[in-house]
């Protein structure tokens, strides 16, 4: 799809490439009745979750799910928060995060005291994108690092989480140039 055949967002966001996700998914050209398509920035047929009400120029799109896009360019700003995607892992002694499906990483760990290893991430991280770990441990764990995970000069990996059930924050962001996680932010103990 190209900026010549977009789906637009009521003046908010342009959709330049993508589908709507599910078994209903569809592209921007298919002409389906739950979903509204769109020929340039002219509404072509549909209606919307199968409503009597036909869009129109200036009405919003409300899509209550996951909007899988490649490229979303917003023209006269996006309107209110992005919703973070919040993934619940596991009480282990390992951590592997999804980097397709996560923003924030939450562990609630309640193993006795040990080694906590932090696996590389799977998925395919992009340039920028940024993932917080948010740990939740009962006893002190000693982090065990994977090696697509860097710190700085100025900010190094953690070595030993809280533990006493506080909350460890760390907060990273992918180069895709080194092909690591650098951490940018840690704050233990809330």
């Amino acid at each position: 799809m190209s900026v010549a055949s977009q789906l637009s967002f009521g003046n908010a966001a342009v959709l330049t490439s993508g589908t709507l996700p599910g078994a209903r998914g569809a592209t921007a050209s298919d002409d389906l009745s739950t979903f509204v398509a769109y020929s340039g920035n002219t509404i072509t047929a549909g209606k919307y979750n199968n409503s009597s009400t036909e869009p129109n120029a200036t009405t919003r799109l409300n899509y209550n799910g996951s909007l899988h896009a490649t490229n979303i360019i917003a023209s006269a700003g996006i309107t209110g928060p992005a919703k973070p995607r919040i993934v619940t892992l596991a009480d282990s002694l390992t951590i592997t995060i999804n980097a397709d499906i996560t923003d924030i990483a939450v562990q609630i760990n309640t193993q006795s005291i040990s080694t906590l290893t932090i696996n590389a991430m799977t998925g395919t991280p992009f340039d920028g994108q940024k993932v917080i770990l948010r740990l939740k441990s009962t006893n002190t764990q000693q982090f065990i690092w994977n090696a697509t995970f860097a710190g700085s000069a100025d900010l190094q990996l953690p070595l030993v989480a809280t533990g006493s059930d506080k909350y460890d924050y760390m907060g990273f962001i992918y180069n895709a140039a080194s092909s690591k996680w650098h951490l940018l932010a840690k704050n233990f103990g809330f």
